[in-house]
């Protein structure tokens, strides 16, 4: 293989972050080996890994730079067919590595899952207490509302005794010219009297 097509595969491996990989077609069977194993009564072949997308991915990163290391030590393969029963161990064993990897994301997992069910526990009890503070201001509205009913009470109340004090007032004053009336009645009549007796 020319050093470019190597550099081109390493580059597609390296740079290329989708998970469908455009492998030359030169390296197509030799990946599809590597990705089967023959079943134990011949025939179909069955899949080497998982149906994890990412799994199957990696294991096919690491079959292509395995065929990379082959053809750079010189040890050709036609077709790239043909891998030995070692090859398919070593795969096989990258490939329970990996499996390997992945379990031990399961804690993380349940970790975050932890975090998530506390993040919706909390948003569950901030709702809890945003409903509290709706019902609180409902509360203060309607207190609001019951004082402003009570102030506008008082102040008709004042003015009615403002306007009550005003005609006892005007009583008052009635009663004190009654008086005055009175007197001077009471005054002129003894001096009549006064006058009649001189007489």
């Amino acid at each position: 293989m020319a050093p470019s097509a190597v550099v081109a595969v390493l580059s597609i491996i390296l740079f290329v972050p989708s998970p469908v990989i455009p492998i030359p077609a030169s390296f197509a069977e030799g990946i599809l080996v590597l990705s089967t194993t023959p079943s134990p009564g011949g025939g179909s072949k069955v899949p080497l890994v998982t149906k994890d997308l990412k799994l199957n991915l990696a294991v096919n990163q690491l079959a292509i730079l395995h065929l990379l290391r082959q053809v750079a030590s010189g040890n050709k393969c036609e077709g790239m067919s043909a891998m030995g029963r070692d090859d398919l161990e070593e795969v096989q064993r990258l490939r329970e590595e990996l499996a390997s990897l992945l379990d031990t994301q399961c804690p993380l997992r349940d970790s975050v899952a932890q975090v998530r069910n506390r993040q919706e526990a909390m948003s569950h009890n901030q709702q809890k207490l945003e409903n509290y503070v709706k019902d609180i201001n409902a509360s203060n509205n309607n207190l609001n509302g019951t004082l402003s009913q009570v102030r506008t009470t008082v102040l008709k109340m004042s003015s009615n005794l403002l306007n009550i004090q005003a005609d006892i007032k005007k009583l008052q004053e009635q009663i004190v010219m009654k008086e005055q009336d009175t007197q001077k009645h009471s005054s002129t009549a003894q001096l009549h009297d006064a006058m009649i007796a001189s007489l």
